[in-house]
């Protein structure tokens, strides 16, 4: 008997993927995530011609069945009434996998699938709210408890804790760190002071050569704009930092447009350097109750 993988169990389902398959959008599914835009994942799960409405009680399901129905005879699409079952208290999972090894299901919400951040993000808006933005701050598995003194710090943290045993989410101790008066948090340092880049990231642009082809000019606007695109979900990361940013940036973000030939003239290279400057003697920004 193999010991599986924590996360992971067999599978008698009768739908499954090889692994390694890569499938691109069909026309109907763009036509179905766009016709029940506002619907998916809140009252339905769509995937291709598969429609699954859900709800927490008998109620709220038929509330969600209400609005998929209207919905769908807005947009002129039909149902086809042998394919269709209500009611039903186990649906098939569609998150199966085939291997060498035989048939496999994830138990619990994977990395790497497209959802998964977005999901993740969903799960820890609702376990804090109430706490975010009063007590802490949130983004996906990051979570800073703050506080304007000792006092009013470990009373926040108390009630995180609280709500995170309530929602049965767990910490990870080698990850924790407590009473710290400078943080690093998503490529800024927050301190009592307000808040700055981090400085490992301006070093890096100090250093920064001069473009030498329309690339290179990408590059260089996403470093400024957004920490060279490693936060994935923050667009323009850094240009708070910088007044009049969109006006500076505009030699550089004319010359890294496809139909533009490279060349870089002394509007690109004032450009280059205001930038520079500007993001290695950024402004402390200051909270709002100070």
């Amino acid at each position: 008997m193999t010991r599986l993988p924590m996360g992971l169990k067999t599978s008698p389902s009768s739908f499954s993927l090889p692994m390694g398959l890569k499938t691109s959008p069909s026309s109907f599914s763009r036509v179905m995530t766009i016709a029940m835009s506002g619907l998916n994942f809140e009252s339905c799960f769509v995937y291709l011609d598969d429609l699954i409405v859900f709800g927490n009680s008998l109620q709220n399901h038929n509330q969600n069945l209400i609005k998929v129905l209207d919905r769908l005879r807005q947009v002129n699409l039909k149902l086809n009434p042998v394919k269709c079952e209500f009611l039903k208290k186990e649906i098939l999972y569609l998150g199966h996998f085939t291997t060498n090894k035989g048939q496999f299901q994830m138990t619990r919400l994977p990395m790497g699938l497209k959802t998964s951040p977005s999901s993740f993000s969903r799960v820890m808006t609702i376990a804090m709210s109430g706490l975010n933005f009063e007590s802490c701050f949130v983004y996906l598995d990051d979570l800073i408890v703050f506080g304007n003194s000792l006092q009013n710090h470990n009373q926040n943290l108390i009630k995180v804790l609280d709500r995170l045993r309530q929602v049965n989410l767990k910490l990870n101790p080698v990850k924790c760190e407590f009473l710290k008066k400078e943080i690093l948090y998503l490529g800024h340092v927050i301190s009592a002071k307000g808040i700055t880049p981090d400085q490992s990231k301006i070093s890096t642009i100090q250093n920064y050569p001069v473009p030498k082809n329309a690339d290179e000019c990408k590059r260089f606007v996403a470093f400024v704009a957004d920490e060279c695109k490693r936060f994935v979900a923050f667009v323009n990361y850094y240009r708070k930092f910088i007044p009049n940013f969109a006006s500076i940036a505009v030699p550089l973000n004319k010359l890294s447009r496809k139909t533009v030939e490279f060349n870089w003239d002394e509007n690109c290279q004032e450009a280059f350097e205001e930038l520079k400057q500007a993001i290695i003697n950024p402004p402390i920004l200051q909270y709002l109750c100070q």
